[in-house]
């Protein structure tokens, strides 16, 4: 049986894990020693009727998958994706639902709550600053579904101990910070009892084996993954420039096909031999190694979001792997951070060396920077060799992205300056010139002043920076009693979105300005605060009938504005405003209060339905209650296997759905073929599909390996296909 099939519904259910790191039962801990500043959060648990539930836990975690995706630090992502996360602290609610968290130390957050028979949800990222005071989050439990099957090893024997963790799959990528995991038991079986009627990408681990997993739903059908026998890569790490050994350095490795990937690891020893077993034996391998001041060999990009190479495996390879790896070593970048007005030194600046393979991050995700003294000098010691971007920041300043040291993330990268191995790179001089200062006042509709507001503000080019993509660089304001804030360092430029915000006032009171000079506005900026409206629906199917337990998400439509409050990565992402959620009850009911004014878009998490266009966006008025009547329209999905001329199976094809919408638009899906090569696109809607099946290899003659230089390998292309239609077979030859 391959990956995902099904198994007899009378395999041995798991319902207690053999091993669980996160207590089931938790009280809150005694709050951490801190001397910084701090912020409270409170919320309440909730059924789908609104309805407080007594006795939940609700976990407190720290958030650091949106800090390793902010440094493109895909080591600790999958790690993190790979260990469970232990609470910070936790609590149970009270009679009506409550929960309450006090002094935490600021920073990024996530809440899991979970109750007995409901699915454990975890909340969105929650970010504390020192201007939040008191922090809010009401979190919706619905009926938890049931994921269960065994695990076996390629012989069909029981695995025991099996790691098996659930990522909830967010248009076919998993949602790093939001996943459960289980153990196998002594027959391989494993059950979740606590997932929602969603997709959830399904990652399988155990020692001694090679990892496995799909995307799957919770069902009464039991599933079957069969863990492959792996291979071993191995090899020596040296230093190019003098063949010495390199010890202790950081092996990680993984394939590139299929599945999300598992990550394979181990250290070079005194003699920089490395050997790491239990690789996936099928797909290309991505080989990451990590060591203080070393990058490895690879030219001017390193692979993608870590420093490592791609190991090419000819089609039907699957033996072990012999590879010996080449690190460049560091040097130092330094220089003098001025004023750009008055030529004066900057003393406090931090500067920031970005490498442009690796994107900022050393060993175990260190940065490389380092603070201005008195006369605005600033030393990075210990940068690895390669092209470097270099950014500064202080307080009322900004970083023009056309002085020296490039600022900007992506348009930025060609124009880097180099270091080389032992070759310090002196004269890194940067200049940051003074910001606008933007005072201003947040109101309410009636005019009166709204205290404690938290202000802050953005434009494109802030997010297109270094800092714009760190949370930790933003700054913000808070209004005093008379709704009184001053924001400074400002960028003049033509589109500068100020917003306010406050947990009593729906969405954000923002302004679009010009900063630019002769531009600036002659009036004091006012900030109004509304109190929104609020949204009544009922949500059916098909059939008419209704939809309990959907999660429903309307998120604001502005033209004119991107929410500060975000950083440049959630921008990058499509996320620029925030959203608002509900969760529909036994009668397909939701309700949702204190909802933003203007247009709101709705989305949906469940992979059986999709909302049809002209129902996709209402619009709230201020006071009043907007009703929302949804018939939901089925989707389904797509199925086959890609095969070769010799019918065997082909991994790690891409496939891609085509169908043309009723407003001539182009709708493409995506899926990719596994170790079977099977393949299931998933959320298709009716109508008629082209499936193409295509591959990236190699340019001939080709001197590194890197995106640049693979050509797509295109099969053939099948129309007509019918949403729906499973057991389609694509035939792919690789070259």
């Amino acid at each position: 049986a391959g990956v995902g099939a099904a198994a007899p519904e009378a395999a041995p259910q798991a319902e207690v894990p053999l091993e669980n790191p996160i207590p089931t039962e938790v009280v809150e801990a005694a709050p951490p020693e801190t001397t910084g500043p701090t912020a409270d959060l409170t919320g309440r648990v909730v059924t789908e009727a609104d309805a407080g539930i007594e006795g939940a836990t609700v976990e407190l975690h720290a958030n650091q998958s949106i800090k390793s995706m902010m440094e493109f630090d895909i080591v600790a992502l999958i790690s993190r994706v790979l260990t469970e996360s232990k609470p910070i602290r936790a609590t149970t609610t009270e009679a009506d639902g409550t929960f309450h968290f006090k002094a935490i130390p600021v920073g990024e957050y996530a809440l899991l709550a979970k109750a007995k028979g409901r699915a454990s949800q975890f909340s969105d990222a929650i970010e504390l600053r020192p201007t939040t005071g008191t922090a809010t989050s009401t979190i919706t439990l619905g009926p938890g579904h049931r994921l269960f099957g065994r695990v076996i090893d390629s012989g069909g024997a029981p695995v025991k101990g099996a790691k098996v963790s659930a990522l909830r799959d967010t248009n076919g990528m998993p949602t790093v910070f939001k996943s459960h995991q289980c153990y196998s038991d002594a027959a391989g079986a494993f059950s979740f009892d606590n997932l929602m009627s969603v997709a959830y990408q399904i990652m399988v681990t155990a020692p001694d084996h090679a990892d496995t997993g799909g995307k799957f739903s919770p069902s009464p059908t039991a599933l079957e993954f069969v863990l492959p026998v792996g291979v071993a890569v191995r090899g020596r790490i040296f230093d190019k420039a003098t063949g010495t050994a390199i010890v202790d350095a950081e092996v990680h490795i993984m394939s590139n096909k299929g599945a999300m990937p598992g990550l394979k690891s181990g250290r070079s020893d005194a003699e920089g031999q490395y050997e790491v077993r239990n690789v996936n034996p099928t797909g290309d391998l991505i080989v990451i190694v990590r060591k203080a001041g070393y990058t490895v060999d690879r030219g001017e990009v390193g692979f993608g979001f870590a420093p490592g190479l791609e190991i090419d495996r000819g089609d039907g390879d699957t033996g072990d792997v012999v590879q010996d790896i080449a690190m460049l070593g560091s040097s130092a970048v330094e220089g003098v951070v001025t004023n750009a007005q008055t030529k004066l030194p900057l003393e406090g600046a931090l500067v920031r060396a970005i490498h442009v393979g690796t994107m900022g991050m050393g060993e175990e995700g260190k940065r490389y920077e380092a603070t201005t003294d008195a006369q605005g000098h600033y030393r990075i010691d210990m940068v690895p060799a390669g092209k470097i971007m270099v950014a500064a920041r202080l307080a009322g300043f900004y970083m023009e992205t056309t002085e020296q040291g490039v600022n900007v993330f992506f348009s930025g990268m060609k124009d880097a300056p180099e270091v080389l191995p032992g070759l310090p790179l002196v004269g890194q001089d940067l200049a940051l010139r003074p910001g606008v200062s933007m005072a201003g006042r947040v109101v309410d509709g009636a005019g009166r002043p709204v205290a404690n507001a938290e202000v802050a503000w953005t434009c494109e080019a802030e997010l297109a920076t270094v800092w714009g993509m760190d949370t930790g660089a933003k700054s913000y304001a808070k209004s005093d009693a008379r709704g009184r804030f001053e924001l400074q360092g400002l960028r003049p430029v033509e589109a500068v979105t100020i917003a306010a915000r406050h947990s009593a006032y729906a969405g954000n009171g923002h302004k679009v300005v010009d900063l630019r000079e002769g531009q600036r506005p002659s009036e004091e900026l006012e900030l109004v605060m509304t109190q929104g409206g609020a949204v009544q629906g009922r949500v059916v199917g098909p059939d008419m009938s209704p939809v309990p337990g959907l999660k429903l998400e309307y998120r604001s439509v502005h033209s004119d504005a991107i929410d500060p409050f975000l950083t440049g990565a959630f921008v990058m992402m499509g996320g620029r405003n925030p959203k608002k959620e509900a969760t529909t009850n036994a009668n397909g009911e939701f309700t949702l209060e204190n909802v933003p004014t203007g247009t709101l878009e709705l989305s949906i998490e469940h992979q059986g339905y999709s909302v049809p266009d002209d129902q996709s966006q209402i619009e709230v008025k201020e006071g009043e209650t907007t009703r929302a009547r949804i018939t939901l329209r089925a989707i389904m999905s797509l199925a086959g296997r890609v095969l070769d001329s010799s019918d065997k199976p082909v991994m790690g094809v891409s496939i891609r759905a085509t169908r043309i919408a009723d407003d001539g638009s182009k709708v493409q899906l995506w899926g990719y073929s596994t170790q079977n090569g099977e393949f299931t696109i998933n959320d298709v809607q009716e109508g008629l599909y082209a499936i193409h099946a295509f591959d990236m290899v190699p340019k001939e003659g080709a001197e590194s390996d890197d995106w640049r230089n693979r050509r797509e390998v295109a099969g053939p292309i099948v129309e007509g296909v019918r949403a729906g239609t499973q057991g389609l077979v694509l035939r792919f030859d690789r070259p």
